[in-house]
């Protein structure tokens, strides 16, 4: 298990490996969260409803945020490290670049 004390903040943005059939992956939000996802919290983002990702932890500042709960807002700048299939996450970047 992925800890946030037990990597660097180098070693977290780098993150970006592949498993058979799944991914772990860095999703940066550069656009105001409101356009590039369903709402600015958690709860109205639905990660895996909309796009079928597991979030697993969110950097915000250098620092990882603890506890993420449905009432976490979003926000311009942070890192989403999210889990699921290739074409799941491919499709999270491309919401999000597109913003």
């Amino acid at each position: 298990m992925l800890r946030p004390h037990s990597l660097t903040k180098a070693a977290w943005a780098r993150i970006h490996l592949g498993l058979t059939g799944a991914e772990l992956a860095a999703v940066p939000v550069e656009a105001a969260p409101q356009t590039c996802l369903a709402g600015p919290r958690l709860s109205e983002a639905e990660l895996r409803r909309s796009f079928g990702l597991c979030l697993l932890a969110i950097r915000r500042d250098g620092a990882m945020l603890e506890p993420i709960a449905n009432e976490t807002t979003i926000l311009r700048h942070d890192t989403l490290y999210v889990f699921g299939k290739p074409a799941q996450v491919a499709q999270l970047l491309h919401v999000v670049e597109a913003a």
